[in-house]
């Protein structure tokens, strides 16, 4: 391999870097030690949903992940995202829940419930803003709950 062919190589390999690099940012920046843990309860039936805030708890220890704090795949029913005052997104995930599987269930096109759900983040070192979104299944897009 030559040497200009190694500079175009690691000339590659930065710019593949650079978009990256202006986004970075590190836990410690953002959150504390220790997890919080929001407490829900979701309610309807087959033809939508509401989310109602219960509690906001301070638990001792974050064992989640440190680095990679915003999820790209947007998997599941449900995604959190959590933005600095500034509308900066510093966390997010996409998880399932057993209340969203039971909204496509018979019973839930003519019976309405309503069940628990734990959300588990890092504690915020400031205040933030959290969202709960719900998958459209229409669409495939996401919609606000809470």
């Amino acid at each position: 391999m030559t040497a200009e062919m190694m500079k175009k190589i690691v000339c590659l390999l930065l710019l593949i870097g650079l978009p990256q690099a202006g986004r970075a940012q590190t836990f410690a920046e953002y959150f504390g030690t220790s997890r919080l843990r929001v407490d829900l309860t979701l309610a309807g039936n087959a033809a939508g949903q509401y989310a109602f805030l219960e509690s906001l708890r301070e638990e001792p220890a974050w064992g989640g992940p440190q680095t990679r704090l915003i999820d790209r795949f947007e998997y599941g029913n449900y995604y959190v995202k959590v933005y600095t005052t500034d509308g900066l997104l510093v966390y997010s995930r996409g998880f399932c829940t057993l209340f969203g599987e039971w909204r496509a269930t018979p019973e839930a096109q003519t019976l309405a419930r309503a069940m628990p759900l734990s959300l588990v983040l890092p504690t915020p070192k400031v205040a933030m803003r959290l969202e709960l979104l719900e998958r459209d299944r229409q669409t495939g897009g996401w919609r606000p709950l809470f």
